[in-house]
Order: structure tokens, then sequence, then C-alpha cells
């Protein structure tokens, strides 16, 4: 008797611990889903509203600062997992920002990884290297129309830690609709630099961007947008010209384009740089 009872506790030990690993699981699948939901969610409400942004957080916020520009709003409890803390900072009539700022602190519990990012929200996003003292190690950027969102990681694990919404002010690469009002800006190029080269006869202003896609997939793009009867080949590098306006398409290895100290990161295939020959009067 004692023997069967020691075996049915077992079992049922066994189930619970099954179950509650199995729960855990299904935990750490819905997360990073319900966590995005969040953030498409919050895409779609500028203006940030203060109701707004703690109905669809989950959360009570209240003001905890203020200064000329802005007035800044914290939870006082945590918000939806995996949201641990909401920071909102909404302008005043003196700043020119207008839909806000919110800051999402997420539990590294969750283990939301770089990977659940880029499926989510594209595998081109801008990567940058935090600083020592920074309290992340990597950050991933998405251009938006109205602004952009980045993702935090953590250091060592490199789950996420903080989402930020910057709803602030549009990216120049993302208002413009066509780089030199000519050529379509190619989606998810980087701004490299720029230089203003002034001659005797004419000046020449021109822009580098880099992408981590392949040459012939860019050249492909503006192929299709500009005419393939457009396109003048040449060695290492493929030009389509409106006038004196010239976009040129390189191989980021082959460094046949000007440069301003700023270098493509390793991961970026391609440079392009788009220019403008403007005659002296």
């Amino acid at each position: 008797m004692k023997a069967a009872l020691l075996l049915l506790f077992l079992a049922v030990t066994l189930s619970l611990a099954v179950f509650r690993d199995q729960s855990a699981a299904d935990r750490g699948k819905q997360e990073p889903t319900v966590l995005f939901q969040v953030i498409e969610a919050l895409f779609r409400l500028r203006p940030f509203r203060l109701d707004a942004v703690s109905r669809i957080t989950e959360t009570t916020l209240r003001q905890s600062g203020s200064n000329e520009y802005f007035a800044m709003f914290t939870s006082v409890r945590g918000g939806r997992a995996p949201v641990r803390e909401v920071e909102l900072r909404l302008p005043k009539p003196a700043s020119s920002k207008k839909d806000g700022i919110l800051i999402l602190t997420i539990d590294t519990a969750a283990r939301i990884t770089t990977d659940a990012v880029e499926q989510r929200f594209g595998a081109r996003p801008d990567l940058s290297v935090a600083p020592p003292a920074a309290p992340y190690e990597i950050a991933y950027t998405y251009p938006q129309p109205w602004g952009k969102v980045s993702f935090q990681f953590a250091r060592g694990t490199r789950c996420l830690v903080a989402v930020i919404l910057d709803a602030v002010e549009p990216p120049p690469a993302t208002t413009a609709e066509r780089w030199l009002d000519t050529f379509a800006v190619y989606p998810g190029a980087r701004e490299l630099c720029s230089q203003h080269v002034t001659g005797n006869a004419m000046h020449i202003l021109w822009h580098a961007y880099a992408t981590r896609d392949l040459p012939e997939k860019v050249i492909a793009f503006y192929v299709q947008a500009e005419g393939k009867e457009h396109a003048e080949q040449s060695e290492n590098s493929v030009t389509f010209r409106h006038g004196d306006k010239v976009l040129s398409i390189h191989r980021a290895s082959a460094k046949d384009y000007p440069e301003c100290g700023k270098p493509p990161r390793p991961e970026e295939k391609t440079v392009l740089i788009v220019s403008q020959a403007i005659r002296s009067s």
C-alpha cells in the first residue's frame, strides 16, 4: 500500500513539473507576440495620449517630472507582461516635437531575442553598438514614416531590455520620397555622410548611403525604377543619370567611391553615391 501511494505521489509530482515546464514554454512563446502586438498598437496611436498609452500597456501613468519642452509620466505599477515599466514624454507647446517619446522597459526573463525582433520587424535594422557605460549592448533601430522604433538588448544575454518609440521627428531618409527629388530612396538605406566640393566652374554635392543588400539586389531595384536602358555598366559599378544628377552603385569592399571618414559597417555590402553637379554662375 505504501509503495503504491509513493508511486502515485511521484507520478503526480512529475505531472505537475511537466505542466509547469509546458506552461513556462507557452508563456515564453506568447510574450514576444503579446509585446509586438502592443508595440504595433502604439504605432497607430500617435500622437501619444496619456489615457490610450495607459490602456494599451495596462498600467497607470503619473507625472514624474517636467521641463520646458516635455512633461514626463512614469508607470506606478508593472505593465502588460513582459513590460515592466513605462515612461511617456509628452511635448509641451514650446517644443517643436509633436508626437512624443515612449519608453518600455522589458523583463529580460521573457528572453526576447534579436532573431524574434528581426522576424517581426525585418532583417535590415540599423545596428548600433552601445558605449561601455550604457545599460544595453546593442540596439536595432527601424525607421518609420512617423519617426523610429529602437530595440535595446542587454549585455551578455542579448535579450530585449527596452523598446523606444521616438515619434518626435521623422527621419530624413523616410520623409524624402526621392533623393535629389529624382532617384527613388532605396528601402532601408543608411546615410553614411555627405560633402560639398567647390570648384572654379562648378561645385558638387554628394551623399553616401549603405545597405546590407548585395549590389545585384540594389541594381535590380533601380533597373526596375529607372529602366534597363538607363543603366551604365562599368567594371565595378552601375550608374544612372538624370542630367547633372547621378546615382552610382558600388560594392562596399571595392572602395572605388568617394569617402568622408565614415566607412560602411562590415555587414553592409553596397554603397550608393548620389551626387549633383551645380555650375557656378
